[in-house]
């Protein structure tokens, strides 16, 4: 008989240290690169093991991409606000090291900001 009790996560705090999405960490459930309990209920929860939240394992897993946690620069956000109605291939070209996708989220909502 175990004197511990074993500690689980969800699927969401992983994927919220990692940052991935919560269905690429089910994803690697299912094909057994991280081991988890389900629960069996109406809807299955699978509970992670905590040994998967050393460090060693969320630094092996966890994202690297460098401008993921970045702050806008003031530069840039300026940049983005004289030219809002602009392409993003404009943009792209006018702030160089940041993806389209961020360009496309940020400029949303700057105009939602512009609108409220």
């Amino acid at each position: 008989m175990r004197s511990e009790r074993l500690t689980y996560c969800t699927a969401a705090d992983m994927a919220r240290v990692t940052g991935y999405d919560r269905s690429t960490v089910l994803d690697w459930i299912r094909c057994g690169k991280v081991r988890a309990r389900k629960r069996l209920r109406p809807y299955a929860h699978h509970r992670i093991f905590a040994k998967y939240f050393r460090s060693e394992f969320i630094n092996k897993v966890k994202k690297t991409n460098p401008h993921s946690e970045t702050w806008w620069t003031d530069a840039e956000l300026y940049i983005l606000r004289s030219n809002i109605d602009e392409k993003i291939s404009a943009l792209e070209r006018l702030i160089p090291h940041r993806t389209k996708t961020a360009i496309k989220v940020k400029r949303t909502r700057e105009r939602r900001k512009l609108y409220v």
